[in-house]
């Protein structure tokens, strides 16, 4: 197989179950041919000394070993405390990208692969198992085969590395701009940030930063999710002048997150009461010191524990 590039026509054929992401839209998950994943298995090895190699071109992308979506986002909190403390305005531009795997077109995973290097053999047979028949099940029927030219599939192993190659571009565009104070993304969610001690530049900024990603991703055929994403700001200020620099912006909502005590961590991790042993002391700056330790051995699905001061 790997001798001639071609698939057996078996590993082509895909069953997708529908599981319900909301009551408006359900999400497609590939049943692969267990021969593929099996393959696949064994040639990973090639597909994780790649993202070895990624981890160095693509700093913000954090989707990598021993990190979790919570410490991303404790640390983004922790930064706009600080902001706060010291005096500086913090923006942040939440992106969520609106049916990602299914949108993502296989021309421009060819063209990142080739830039980055990407294992050319995994890359070929992954793409002849996305463009091979799919047949969808749903509520007990089975509908007739059908085929795309697009999307990676949910549920193959080797996808959340090949989505990683459709962010990039843009993601190098946005970092290179030289405005971010941090970029991070997690699959399809983006995150930027700004700092600046004037409020009024600071909105300038991250609005500037939306408009390069926004084209960016536009030109990678990605589609972002207005209604899922919004501007983050840490203070009033912030948020009224960036309300008047994207006055012309048909996107996303623009929200004040005001720090202060132990309220503000109860309404972003409802659930944290009940998963930390923590005992919290709060400093007039609205700085949060203590030490957070794990109820049992994990929480939200990670072990941890240590100092935040």
């Amino acid at each position: 197989m790997e001798h001639t590039g071609l698939a057996p026509g078996q590993w082509s054929i895909t069953k997708f179950v529908m599981l319900a992401k909301n009551q408006a839209i359900e999400r497609p998950i590939g049943l692969c041919s267990v021969a593929y994943k099996a393959w696949l298995q064994m040639r990973y090895p090639l597909v994780q000394a790649w993202l070895q190699g990624y981890e160095k071109v693509a700093p913000w992308d954090a989707a990598v070993p021993g990190v979790t979506c919570l410490s991303v986002s404790i640390a983004r909190v922790f930064k706009c405390e600080v902001a706060v403390a010291t005096g500086c305005h913090r923006a942040t531009l939440y992106l969520d990208l609106s049916t990602f795997y299914e949108t993502l077109s296989h021309a421009k995973l060819i063209e990142s692969a080739l830039t980055l290097d990407f294992p050319a053999s995994v890359l070929n047979i992954a793409l002849q198992i996305y463009r091979g028949g799919r047949i969808i099940d749903a509520e007990g029927s089975m509908g007739p085969i059908s085929f795309t030219d697009r999307g990676v599939i949910a549920g193959c192993p080797a996808a959340p590395a090949l989505s990683k190659l459709a962010l990039y571009q843009p993601l190098k565009t946005v970092q290179e701009t030289g405005l971010c104070a941090g970029l991070d993304s997690w699959i399809d969610d983006v995150t930027i940030d700004e700092e600046d001690k004037d409020p009024q530049r600071a909105a300038q900024k991250i609005v500037s930063l939306y408009r390069t990603v926004s084209a960016e991703l536009g030109h990678a055929e990605l589609k972002i999710s207005t209604s899922k994403s919004a501007f983050v700001c840490t203070d009033r200020q912030t948020q009224w002048k960036m309300l008047k620099a994207r006055s012309v912006e048909p996107t996303a909502a623009v929200k004040c997150f005001a720090p202060g005590p132990d309220p503000e961590w109860q309404s972003l991790f409802p659930q944290a009461p009940d998963c930390f042993k923590a005992q919290l002391q709060v400093r007039k700056t609205g700085i949060f010191t203590g030490e957070f330790l794990p109820d049992d051995n994990v929480y939200f699905g990670t072990d941890a524990s240590g100092d935040v001061d």
